[in-house]
């Protein structure tokens, strides 16, 4: 089934619809109802002139019959513009017509009732009439006639149509006034939804504290209650794992130490040269696993601390001067000039200084480990439009562009050298990004350096 592309436009789509279905049938209904409400009205109207015009009917003392009807009555009768009016009197006495002015077909012979406004139709040729006739009786000798009066039907269907037609406006600016409030209506029903769309959208990867459901429509907890379900059960399987490796790497910092002491204390010894060479590959071995161990402790416990919810205050500025005195030595030992440049208070944010801390110690380390020896590298700090950047450059080998889409992803490394790192020092500083809400960005050409900066909101 194919899924509707918006709630609002479905919605409209079946609401405009249905509103366009009544509104056919009530047209259709409308129509012989709008024609009979015409007929009412005009036939009202037609019977007033029937009544008129048998006031005119005379009699004189013999018993024969005229009608007064001078040009300027008759100009009365027939002035109606958009109809043709025939009118006819008939001596019922004998059945002889005593005026008339045009063809109305044959009358009733048996009507009865003096004054009782009787109709019929008529089609003189392709033309339909509408009859008003009635039996009238005249002074003196009550003489009965028969009054007649036809017209056509133009003014008839003209209002008829006019009635439909103000129907038919009527139900589309309803149609038009129901679509714009189910429009805003609609809007203002999702209202929750997006507020708890942006909740989603603004937390961090590592945030599966469940979605709240109180404020959404009642069509749609059901769905958000089996999300937080599928995200407690995420997180559950998050965890585990995270265990499981800050286990896994407490149990081998131990054996690990003990070989790295081992070929230490095997090295101090008098030995071939073959047997220090294999000596020497097992401590730089033991030493990167280590050091993988290490990077493996700390990224779970910056999930844990991420997850905690750990937050303050925090300058950037002052993390950075401390964390640079931390690797100072080993940039000494490559002899990098490893420098700070910046803002020197002020650059406060909000996130934990330890994770802040292992952020930049990773950045800092990859820098140091990947760049070349005898380089730069440049920590800063500065103030943005409504945020704080932390950026780290070095002038070392970059980044190719297979490598710089991956860069951040865990276990991936530049190159395979002895002296390559774990691969996760990217991947923690991605973690404790995304949640502090901050935006990373690699800037890189092969050869020429990177950088990589952070950018905190305000």
């Amino acid at each position: 089934m194919r899924a509707t592309r918006s709630l609002r436009e479905g919605l409209i789509k079946r609401l405009v619809t249905a509103l366009a279905a009544i509104g056919i049938i009530g047209v259709i209904a409308a129509y012989p109802l709008a024609g009979r409400y015409a007929d009412l009205v005009y036939d009202r109207e037609l019977f007033a002139d029937v009544a008129t015009l048998a006031q005119q009917v005379e009699s004189d003392r013999g018993g024969k019959l005229r009608v007064n009807l001078p040009p300027a009555g008759q100009n009365w009768l027939l002035a109606d513009q958009g109809r043709d009016v025939r009118f006819r009197v008939i001596d019922l006495r004998d059945g002889k017509v005593v005026v008339d002015n045009g063809w109305l077909g044959s009358w009733d012979s048996s009507v009865t009732g003096s004054g009782k406004p009787l109709f019929r139709n008529l089609s003189a040729g392709l033309v339909p009439y509408r009859v008003a006739y009635t039996r009238h009786l005249v002074d003196p000798g009550d003489i009965p006639v028969l009054v007649e009066i036809g017209e056509t039907l133009g003014k008839r269907m003209s209002v008829q149509r006019e009635i439909v037609g103000g129907m038919i406006l009527l139900i589309g600016a309803m149609v038009a006034a129901a679509v714009a409030l189910v429009w805003r209506g609609v809007a203002s029903e999702l209202t929750p939804l997006r507020a708890i769309e942006d909740a989603a959208a603004g937390r961090s990867g590592a945030n599966l504290e469940p979605l709240d459901a109180s404020q959404a429509p009642t069509e749609v907890r059901g769905l958000i209650k089996a999300i937080n379900r599928m995200m407690a059960r995420l997180g559950n399987a998050i965890e585990s794992q995270r265990r499981f490796a800050a286990n896994a790497a407490h149990q081998l910092r131990t054996p690990l130490a003990g070989v790295r002491l081992r070929a230490q204390m095997a090295l101090r010894q008098p030995a071939p040269a073959e047997l220090r060479a294999s000596l020497l590959e097992i401590e730089s071995s033991a030493m990167r696993a280590s050091h993988v161990l290490e990077q493996l402790l700390t990224l779970s416990q910056a999930e844990s601390r991420l997850q905690s919810g750990d937050s303050e205050r925090t300058d950037l500025a002052d993390v950075a001067l401390h964390t640079i005195e931390r690797y100072l030595p080993e940039a000494i030992r490559r002899e990098i000039d490893l420098g700070y440049e910046g803002l020197a208070h002020g650059a406060d944010v909000s996130g934990a200084k330890v994770l802040l801390g292992e952020l930049l110690g990773n950045l800092i380390d990859n820098s140091i480990r990947y760049g070349r020896a005898g380089g730069r590298i440049t920590v800063r700090t500065e103030q943005a439009a409504d945020a704080i950047v932390l950026s780290v450059a070095d002038d070392g080998p970059g980044f190719s562009a297979r490598e710089r889409k991956r860069a951040f992803e865990r276990f991936q490394r530049t190159d395979a050298s002895a002296d390559s790192g774990s691969g996760l020092g990217l991947a923690i500083v991605k973690e404790i990004a995304e949640r502090y809400a901050a935006t990373l960005s690699l800037e890189t050409d092969e050869g020429q350096g990177s950088r990589v900066s952070v950018v905190f909101p305000r």
